[in-house]
C-alpha cells in the first residue's frame, strides 16, 4: 500500500512570503523519499520600463487647423497634452510610449514612439472633416465637426 502526504510550509523571506512544498512519499515504514519543491509564489517586482530622454516629435499638418498632441504611458494613462497649430516641434516626455492627436471631439489612433534617447520623430498629420459632419450639425445631432485624423510616422 502506498501513501502520499503533502505538507505546506510558508516562511517569510524578504518582503513577501515564500511558499515551499514538502512532499513526503512513503510506501513502508522503512522506505521514504522526500522532495522539496520551491514555488514561484513570491516574485520580485518587474523593473519599470526604461525612459528615453531628449526625444522630439516634429509635426507637420496638411491643414491650418489647431490640434492637440497627447502623450501616454505604457498603462494608457495620460502624461501631458499640448496644443499645436499646423506644424511644430514638441518635446516628448521621457516615460511616453505612444501619442495620439485630437481635433475638437475627434481623436486619432495612438502611435508608438521609439524608445531611443535623442530620437527625432517625424509625423505628417492629415486632418479631414467627415462628410456627414456638417449634415449632422445642421440637424442638431452633432455639436462640433467630426474629423478623420491620421499621421504617417517616420
Amino acid at each position: 500500500m502506498s501513501n502520499k502526504a503533502a505538507i505546506f510550509a510558508g516562511g517569510l523571506g524578504g518582503v513577501a512570503p515564500n511558499l515551499v512544498r514538502l512532499i513526503v512519499n512513503y510506501s513502508s515504514p522503512s522506505q521514504a523519499s522526500i522532495s522539496l519543491v520551491s514555488s514561484a509564489y513570491a516574485q520580485p517586482p518587474p523593473n519599470p520600463p526604461a525612459s528615453a530622454a531628449d526625444r522630439t516629435l516634429n509635426l507637420t499638418a496638411d491643414k491650418n487647423i489647431p490640434y492637440t498632441v497627447a502623450f501616454y504611458r505604457l498603462n494608457n494613462s495620460l502624461i501631458s497634452s499640448l496644443p499645436v497649430t499646423n506644424s511644430g516641434s514638441v518635446a516628448v516626455p521621457p516615460d511616453a510610449v505612444k501619442f495620439a492627436l485630437q481635433v475638437g471631439e475627434s481623436t486619432s489612433d495612438s502611435y508608438e514612439l521609439p524608445k531611443t534617447s535623442g530620437a527625432v520623430i517625424k509625423a505628417d498629420v492629415k486632418i479631414n472633416e467627415k462628410p456627414t459632419s456638417g449634415f449632422l450639425q445642421g440637424l442638431g445631432l452633432a455639436r462640433a465637426p467630426q474629423y478623420d485624423i491620421t499621421a504617417r510616422v517616420q
